[in-house]
């Protein structure tokens, strides 16, 4: 699971992992297709709360550019992280 930071398994409580899990499957279940999310340093706690909120607020097509948008953002990280630079100005920004 590549949901939220932590530095090691031991400091996720195991009933927050159920949660992502129970929470993932709610979503892909509602929407057809996985969740995705620039976690960007976040813990799986705080995943939990971005999560339940979208199953709440969002339809299909509004996750869908949400996912799309979050797939960019990690995209354009991990691009500066290879080349040894921020590339943050290119993120594109949540339009809420």
């Amino acid at each position: 699971m590549e949901q939220g930071y932590t530095t090691t398994q031991e400091h996720t409580r195991p009933e927050t992992l159920a949660r992502l899990a129970e929470l993932n499957e709610a979503y892909e279940k509602k929407f057809g297709f996985r969740f995705v999310v620039f976690v960007n340093g976040r813990s799986r706690d705080e995943i939990v709360s971005v999560l339940e909120h979208r199953l709440e607020t969002g339809n299909a097509e509004k996750e869908l550019m949400t996912g799309l948008r979050e797939m960019v953002n990690i995209a354009w990280s991990r691009w500066g992280k290879l080349e040894g630079t921020s590339h943050l100005e290119y993120l594109l920004p949540d339009p809420e």
